[in-house]
């Protein structure tokens, strides 16, 4: 297992305050007019490139998901690059976990993206160089909030892997957000960043 639009959301407080080379969701002035999607001029969403968020605790993941638009397939391209962000967890359990995420993301975790499906409606992911685990992607509600996501469902592979689901945002071009269910629990984030340098790289 590998795993919108709202201006000026606050950070949330934390059990801890983050290191100093976390990420931090910029705050904006309330009252700004709402960009159009995918913009990548959205405050606190088109700043940090999947690289930086590895490891971000998971507010920020939160709040920057909460931020942002769908994502778009042809916006990420045919096999975006994928990276583990870190588990959905908070406080001291996060800070002892996170230099273990960010070894882990860079070295040992098999899963290196997804391709997508002429269209973008379909596609699979990407372990170790194979294409495995095949879903279908709809825009639909999200899980998180309601509001609509790129949603990757896998309800063909059969029990266990179709209570697993994806949701993708995005934060600018190329990049986007994931976040991966394991039914209706929200259990991990991972990045997807498009191979062909229109977005940031990872």
């Amino acid at each position: 297992m590998k795993r919108f639009l709202r201006v000026g959301f606050p950070v949330k407080s934390r059990d801890v305050e983050p290191t100093k080379d976390e990420p931090r969701v910029a705050q904006e002035p309330s009252g700004n007019t709402r960009p159009n999607s995918g913009s990548s001029s959205r405050p606190g969403v088109g700043r940090f490139s999947c690289e930086e968020l590895v490891g971000a605790h998971a507010d920020t993941l939160r709040d920057l998901f909460a931020g942002a638009s769908p994502a778009d397939p042809e916006d990420l391209g045919d096999a975006p690059r994928g990276r583990l962000l870190g588990l959905h967890l908070s406080g001291d359990a996060h800070l002892l976990l996170r230099p273990v995420v960010r070894l882990v993301s860079k070295r040992l975790v098999p899963w290196q993206g997804i391709v997508f499906d002429h269209g973008g409606n379909a596609g699979a992911n990407v372990m170790l160089g194979r294409e495995v685990q095949r879903f279908k992607a709809r825009i639909g509600p999200s899980r998180f909030d309601s509001k609509s996501s790129l949603v990757l469902s896998y309800d063909a592979l059969g029990f266990p892997l179709s209570a697993l689901s994806d949701e993708l945002r995005s934060l600018g071009s190329g990049t986007a957000l994931g976040a991966t269910y394991v039914g209706s629990k929200l259990v991990a984030w991972f990045g997807l960043t498009r191979r062909d340098g229109s977005g940031s790289a990872a």
